[in-house]
């Protein structure tokens, strides 16, 4: 197993990075703690600390001006939530953490211009999909459709990264020297 942790979900939670599962409520995985700025508890769980195996930890946080973690609830409709991420990402992981569907990633890299549509899921081995329907916006990301990443009343954790901050006072330069 391929174990995230998630400050959205807290210590006592984990998802599986392979899996569409639902979020796992095992002490197998941190322990029940949630990690602090310098330590990672782990429990006795195979996908985080098991004997004779070695083990490799990727670590994200918020970092102003390149990335930004959270979660939003969705709400099903075409206008809608937004992920304010003081800037515009150039690319998204997303999970709905309470219901069984893929991991989805959106990059400016698979689709330069809105919507997005096309997706990758890392948790499988199919081809790009197209049913994504998102927005990145010079603040954040805003969801445009009514299934995964925005389901009625599921909630979704995200890892925002490659943001690029808004400069300056947001006005246009129109060539006068500032």
């Amino acid at each position: 197993n391929l174990d995230v942790f998630h400050v959205s979900l807290g210590g006592t939670k984990r998802l599986f990075l392979q899996s569409t599962s639902l979020v796992n409520t095992s002490a197998a995985g941190w322990n029940n703690t949630a990690p602090s700025s310098s330590v990672i508890t782990l429990g006795d769980g195979f996908g985080t600390n098991k004997n004779t195996v070695t083990y490799m930890a990727y670590v994200w946080h918020g970092v102003e001006g390149y990335s930004r973690i959270g979660s939003w609830v969705a709400n099903g409709n075409v206008d809608g939530p937004f992920a304010n991420l003081s800037g515009s990402p150039q690319s998204i992981i997303i999970k709905d953490y309470v219901g069984a569907s893929n991991w989805e990633v959106f990059s400016t890299a698979i689709n330069p211009n809105n919507p997005m549509v096309g997706e990758l899921f890392p948790n499988t081995t199919g081809a790009l999909g197209t049913n994504g329907g998102i927005d990145f916006t010079s603040t954040g990301v805003k969801m445009r459709n009514t299934g995964d990443p925005n389901n009625s009343g599921r909630s979704y954790i995200y890892g925002a990264f490659g943001i690029q901050p808004i400069q300056g006072d947001g006005k246009i330069n129109q060539g006068r020297a500032r």
